[in-house]
C-alpha cells in the first residue's frame, strides 16, 4: 500500500472489494464520504495477477479520462507482470532442461565406456587401451584449442575407436602368433565395422569421422 506518506503496512486494503473484483474480473468501486474506492483487476488473456485498489475523490473517480487512463495502468502493470513471470519460467525451463541434458550426456558416456569395456573383455592384452587413448586425445585436443563440442566428438570416437573388433573372429583377434595377409586385411576392417555399428546413434554422428 502508497499513500503520501510512502510505504504502508496495508492495513486498510479494501479485502471485499478485491475479492469480488478477483471473482468477477472486472472493476468494482464503492464510493463512500465523497471518496471512491476502487479496485481494477490486473490481468491478461492467460493469467490473473491481483488487483490494483486506490482511493480518490469521487470527483476524479467520476472522471472518464481519469478512469480511462487508470484502465490503460493497470493493463500495462498486468503485462509488465506477465512477461517478468514467464522471464522467469523460461529461465527455469532453460536449466531444466539443461540439467536433463547433462544427466543425459552423462548416461551416454557411461553407456560407451560400457561398450569399450567389452572390446577389453574379449583382447585382455589390450585391456584399458580405449579408455587411455580417449584421455591422451581430450588432452592434445585441449592442447589444440579446440572448441568443447569438438572435444568431446573426438573423446568419444577416440574411445570407440576400436569398437569394430566386436565383429573381428575370435581366430584372428585373439591368434597367439603373426597374423597372415589375410588376416591382417580382415582386421584391418575393424573400424569400418565400428563405424557401420554406431551409425544410427544420432548423438555419436560426429564422432564417426
Amino acid at each position: 500500500q502508497i499513500d503520501v506518506n510512502g510505504l504502508q503496512p496495508g492495513k486498510q486494503h479494501p479485502a471485499a472489494l478485491i475479492k469480488q473484483a478477483l471473482i468477477n474480473n472486472r472493476v468494482i468501486s464503492e464510493i463512500k464520504d465523497q471518496l471512491a474506492t476502487a479496485c481494477l483487476p490486473l490481468a491478461t488473456p492467460h493469467r490473473q495477477y491481483g488487483v490494483l485498489w486506490l482511493t480518490v475523490p469521487e470527483a476524479i473517480w467520476v472522471n472518464q479520462r481519469y478512469s480511462d487512463d487508470l484502465h490503460t495502468l493497470a493493463n500495462q502493470a498486468a503485462l509488465a507482470l506477465e512477461r517478468g513471470i514467464l522471464l522467469v519460467e523460461t529461465q527455469q525451463q532453460r536449466e531444466q532442461i539443461q540439467s536433463a541434458y547433462k544427466e543425459l550426456e552423462i548416461t551416454y558416456d557411461q553407456t560407451l565406456i560400457s561398450l569399450s569395456s567389452a572390446v577389453d573383455a574379449r583382447d585382455k592384452e589390450t585391456e584399458g587401451h580405449c579408455t587411455r587413448v580417449s584421455k591422451l586425445t581430450y588432452h592434445l585436443g585441449k592442447q589444440l584449442g579446440l572448441p568443447i563440442e569438438q572435444l568431446k566428438s573426438l573423446e568419444r570416437g577416440a574411445l570407440l575407436h576400436d569398437i569394430g573388433k566386436i565383429g573381428i573372429s575370435d581366430n584372428i583377434l585373439l591368434k597367439p602368433g603373426p597374423l597372415d595377409k589375410d588376416e591382417w586385411e580382415a582386421m584391418r576392417q575393424h573400424p569400418d565395422i565400428g563405424a557401420r555399428m554406431i551409425e544410427g546413434i544420432p548423438f555419436l554422428q560426429d564422432a564417426i569421422p
